[in-house]
């Protein structure tokens, strides 16, 4: 089963927008209204680089390819998440930072996971953001990287902005060779993976620097039916992916109650029952189902033990 995970940021009024004049604020207004025109519309003011966006190499390429210019193939595919989460602010990501975590491997759409969303909506999320360097931006130029995508606001240091000395050098050197640059990416943690199907297609709009995206990752939840373990740990295994708590530790852990101390509800039973049955090639009787044993985390493991027993 494939689970699509939302990477890319809400828009709304009122949102965090890069704080500089030419990067405008996010506006919805109501125009149709069901008790007047008997329908509902509404006027929105956006920036071609407002929330989750791609850029396009015209944003700091003079004369660079436009957004209805570029081809769609770099935007959809196989995508790989390099964990940079223990990165610290202002962090310069240099050359060997990407060789001890990529080493020979190729990749052609390359995500940087920083966990920085978790600073959105602050001053911090763009004064102390870790950004890479130039020579590591040349470096995944070299690689023949075709997209970058970061949960950071953008791949420069923020002390290299219009009126410094190096305006956007790390821009440049990407958009110039022809990278897409994948920006304001959010929820990476949530994919659990870090092989996924990328999809962050830009507007088609004419002579755009730019544009904002819907950024969705897919993943294949192979369940329990692809991992071979012992049935205790088939157990762990299931409510580490579906507890709405913590599992129990220590001695008494298996004696707890799941459903009485909130680990899953009665849904959660359900979609329980059939995994085990689907990764063990069991069925759970209703008697199994309504004896005490069935309630407990070791009884589960009991039951399990006895249906997968030959004969």
């Amino acid at each position: 089963m494939r689970q699509f995970v939302d990477l890319s940021y809400v828009l709304h009024d009122g949102m965090t927008t890069y704080p500089v004049p030419w990067s405008p604020p996010f506006e919805m207004t109501q125009l149709g209204r069901h008790a007047i025109e008997g329908r509902e519309s509404r006027k929105i003011v956006i920036g071609t680089h407002c929330g989750t966006h791609v850029d396009a190499p015209r944003h700091f390429i003079p004369g660079g390819t436009t957004i209805d210019q570029l081809a769609l193939e770099p935007f959809v595919g196989p995508a790989t998440v390099v964990d940079f989460t223990d990165a610290k602010p202002l962090q310069e990501i240099g050359v060997s930072d990407f060789e001890r975590r990529i080493g020979g491997r190729h990749i052609d759409r390359l995500v940087m996971r920083f966990d920085w969303s978790d600073h959105w909506g602050t001053l911090k999320f763009y004064s102390e953001q870790p950004f890479i360097s130039e020579d590591a931006a040349r470096w995944l130029v070299r690689r023949s990287v075709r997209l970058l995508g970061m949960d950071t606001p953008q791949a420069d240091s923020p002390k290299n902005g219009r009126g410094s000395e190096r305006d956007s050098p790390v821009h440049k050197i990407l958009l110039r060779a022809g990278v897409i640059k994948l920006e304001y990416m959010t929820n990476l943690r949530a994919l659990g993976t870090d092989e996924f199907e990328l999809i962050a297609l830009p507007l088609n709009i004419r002579e755009g620097d730019g544009s904002p995206v819907r950024c969705i990752g897919i993943v294949e939840d192979k369940g329990l039916s692809e991992i071979v373990m012992t049935h205790e740990e088939l157990v762990r295994e299931f409510f580490a992916r579906h507890a709405k708590s913590p599992l129990p530790t220590g001695k008494d852990a298996l004696t707890v109650q799941y459903l009485d101390h909130g680990l899953i509800d009665s849904f959660g039973i359900v979609t329980m029952i059939a995994d085990f049955e689907s990764a063990l090639g069991v069925t759970f009787s209703a008697e199994d189902m309504q004896s005490y044993e069935f309630q407990t985390i070791g009884g589960l493991i009991g039951i399990l033990d006895r249906l997968a027993k030959p004969g």
